[in-house]
């Protein structure tokens, strides 16, 4: 076991685990719109970024090592996540108001208001948090 700071507190991970699952365990939620446990790391949507050492990385592409300080909740990471949520509303086939045609809504309207719905939430919620 080697141990990660997330946000000021301890958390326990074992040597070669996801960023994001040790996000995910902890009582520090951070947004992710691409990644699933199951998957792995996507590295599409850029939702997950926090700050390490100063730097911005994707929580769901890296690694963790011992002794590894992560910072979710401030405010350059916070200001990546709005980005990268802003980026996807705007940019994505899912949030357009005229689909290209019927048979593509009929065929993915539950997909995409599901897929709407959840990013639209979780970008509301960064902005309800105080960075």
């Amino acid at each position: 076991m080697i141990s990660v700071t997330i946000d000021g507190v301890i958390q326990e991970a074992q040597a070669g685990e996801r960023l994001i699952d040790v996000i995910n365990r902890s009582a520090s939620k951070g947004p992710q719109v691409c990644y699933h446990p199951q998957l792995g790391p996507i590295q599409t949507c850029d939702t997950c970024m926090v700050m390490i050492d100063g730097q911005l990385f994707s929580a769901c592409a890296t690694v963790v090592s011992d002794g590894l300080i992560v910072d979710t909740k401030c405010t350059a990471a916070g200001a990546a996540q709005k980005e990268a949520f802003d980026r996807l509303l705007g940019t994505s086939r899912f949030f357009r108001a005229s689909p290209p045609s019927h048979r593509w809504r009929s065929s993915h309207s539950t997909a995409a208001s599901t897929r709407c719905r959840r990013i639209l939430s979780a970008r509301r919620t960064l902005d309800q948090t105080a960075l």
